[in-house]
C-alpha cells in the first residue's frame, strides 16, 4: 500500500491512474480499508481533486472510485471531512466528465449515510 500510494502522486497521469485503480479495487475489502487509511491515502486522494490537472479525468475518477470506497467507513467519513474533504469533492463535481462526476456523486452518497457529514457538504 505504501508503494500505491507513492505512485499515486506520480507526476505522471498512467502511474497515477494504475496506482489509483488498484487502491480503488483493494478498498472494496473491509480488510483492507483501514489499512489503506492508515497510509495517508484519504489526504493523497484529496490533494488530487483540489489541483487537477488538465487531461487527467481518469485518474480523478479512480481517485474517487477509492475514497468512494473508503468512506464507507465512519472513521474514513470523518477523516475526509477533517481535512476539508467536503470542499475538494464538491469542486471535482464540477468536472466536465461524465465519468468523474458519476465517481463524484458516489463518494457524495457514501458520505451522506451519516448526517452530521452530509450537513457538512
Amino acid at each position: 500500500v505504501p508503494l500505491l500510494v507513492t505512485f499515486a502522486r506520480s507526476e505522471s497521469d498512467g502511474v497515477r491512474m494504475q496506482a489509483l485503480w488498484t487502491l480503488a479495487n483493494l478498498a472494496v475489502h473491509p480488510e483492507f480499508r483501514q489499512e489503506i487509511a492508515r497510509e495517508r491515502t484519504i489526504p493523497a486522494l484529496l490533494d488530487s481533486f483540489r489541483d487537477p490537472a488538465p487531461g487527467t479525468h481518469h485518474s480523478l475518477t479512480q481517485a474517487a472510485r477509492a475514497l468512494s470506497n473508503l468512506v464507507v467507513t465512519s472513521e474514513n467519513r470523518a477523516e475526509t471531512m477533517a481535512h476539508v474533504g467536503g470542499e475538494a469533492i464538491l469542486r471535482c463535481a464540477l468536472s466536465e466528465s461524465n465519468e468523474v462526476q458519476q465517481a463524484v456523486a458516489r463518494v457524495i452518497v457514501n458520505l451522506s449515510y451519516e448526517v452530521g457529514v452530509a450537513m457538512q457538504l
